[in-house]
């Protein structure tokens, strides 16, 4: 595996050079368990960006290349990756069944074969239901010959309230709802509240003194990967709260709303907390 080899490179080299983990962690601030890890070949203890940084600080300090060890850990794992789509969509091909021809019937005669004729079924289906139709329309015409005639009855009127005949207590008593209406609806019409305090976004400003690598989630929405550099900084707002994950709480400084929060920990320590306006956890 391409990762044990890169680790097993790292480690002939440091000892060839006589140098201890300790000693290495020491100079270049990674963690003595971070270290080990990427000796034993296991490149998972932390997201890929940081532990590509990593390898290229180990390497650099025992004399390797380390832009062409990681160039070497990303090539091998983009053909494994290949060879195993290649490998799925042969399978994906191979459980296709063949698709399958109906056979037409066919009828056998001296010396040829033949395909079946139609059925006439079809034509004596049509001609009855021709039959059917003309004995229906036959019916209908003796049927309407035969009816009474009707004599069309004469039509009423209603006689419609003229206006002038509205009495005038109705009159009063119509505006006096509508008055009543209107006073309801001002009565219940509630003043638009001024926005608060706690309605306003708060801001959360990070700076790394250190290689920092950070995860942060916005709101549980918005969710980005950061690799930050000495003195890099940045800031983002939220409405309810941060999610923030570190790997090197040490290097790791945030203030909240201008104001400096206490330290996360110490270097190359991982850690991860929540971040609200008033709270910390």
């Amino acid at each position: 595996m391409i990762a044990k080899e890169i680790g097993a490179e790292l480690a002939k080299s440091r000892t060839s050079k006589q140098l201890e983990i300790k000693e290495i962690s020491e100079e270049t601030r990674i963690s003595v368990e971070y270290l080990k890890k990427i000796e034993l070949g296991d490149f998972t203890f932390l997201p890929r960006p940081y532990v590509t940084a990593y390898i290229k600080t180990f390497a650099a300090r025992v004399g390797i290349d380390g832009e062409a060890l990681v160039q070497k850990w990303q090539d091998a794992e983009a053909k494994a990756k290949a060879a195993a789509q290649a490998e799925a969509e042969r399978l994906e091909q191979n459980e296709k069944p063949p698709p399958q021809e109906t056979p037409k019937p066919v009828i056998e005669t001296a010396g040829t074969v033949q395909s079946a004729p139609k059925s006439s079924g079809n034509s004596h289906i049509k001609e009855f239901g021709i039959g059917a139709a003309v004995i229906a329309a036959l019916a209908l015409v003796f049927y309407i010959a035969n009816q009474p005639a009707e004599v069309p009855e004469e039509e009423t009127s209603t006689p419609v309230q003229s206006a002038n005949e509205l009495s005038i207590e109705n009159m009063i008593a119509e505006n006096e709802a509508r008055i009543d209406s209107i006073a309801s609806h001002i009565s219940q019409a509630k003043p638009q509240q001024q926005e608060t305090p706690a309605d306003q976004p708060f801001s959360l400003r990070l700076e790394a003194s250190d290689t920092v690598w950070i995860r942060l989630v916005v709101d549980g929405v918005d969710s980005s990967e950061y690799m930050f550099r000495p003195g890099n900084s940045r800031t983002w707002r939220a409405q309810d709260y941060f999610f923030l994950r570190t790997g090197n709480a040490g290097a790791t400084h945030i203030f909240r709303d201008g104001v400096p929060l206490d330290s996360l920990g110490r270097r190359g320590q991982v850690r991860q907390l929540r971040i609200t306006r008033t709270e910390i956890n």
